[in-house]
């Protein structure tokens, strides 16, 4: 599926909540089954509900983006938090990566840099950094979240309570007047509160 069909597609999800086959092949100048093998991808993703004729939005009151659809979305905002963080780390420095699709971007940004630790509980920035021989690389440990591909859990806690860094990279779902930092799922909460106390910076 082209870029812009997937977001063209998203986007129309995102405003009408529900679309037809139809609409969106006359939208983007492509066959119905096209359309269909798009939306069946897409919900393969957890993105959208097929249903007869088109697809539904599959928000509901505790639903939390995909990372797939985050990772489309603010991409050059996100690409340039990116850079501009990396550019924080000197070489021979210990950090910590969260998870998420900022963070993703952050890390693709310190592929050149020399002699790091990086301890993350995701793993696909984990995945960048498994064959950089200048690399320490750490895995918590712990269960994993399919989708969104960390790592939490009893295992994840302990290892990041035994474990100091100089700077840590946190993603957050939100971050509220009143309540601070916020996001969506309890277990990788429980993850960002331990990582926060044991980074220096």
């Amino acid at each position: 599926m082209s870029i812009y069909r997937r977001e063209h597609i998203l986007k129309e999800i995102e405003k009408a909540t529900t679309v037809t086959v139809a609409d969106l092949a006359a939208a983007l100048g492509v066959s119905l089954m096209t359309i269909r093998r798009d939306l069946a991808e897409l919900e393969k993703e957890g993105l959208v509900r097929r249903i007869h004729g088109g697809a539904l939005s599959n928000e509901h009151r505790a639903y939390e983006p995909p990372l797939a659809l985050r990772a489309t979305q603010s991409s050059v905002a996100k690409q340039l938090i990116g850079k501009t963080a990396a550019q924080l780390v000197a070489d021979g420095e210990s950090l910590a990566l969260d998870i998420g699709s900022t963070t993703l971007e952050v890390a693709k940004n310190l592929l050149a840099c020399h002699n790091l630790t990086i301890i993350t509980p995701s793993l696909h920035i984990a995945n960048l950094f498994v064959n950089q021989p200048d690399v320490r690389l750490i895995l918590p440990g712990g269960i994993v979240r399919p989708g969104e591909a960390s790592l939490v859990g009893g295992l994840a806690l302990q290892a990041f309570e035994g474990i100091f860094v100089d700077r840590l990279f946190l993603g957050v779902g939100c971050i509220d007047a009143t309540a601070g930092l916020t996001e969506y799922n309890w277990e990788d909460a429980q993850i960002k509160q331990v990582m926060i106390k044991s980074a220096r910076r």
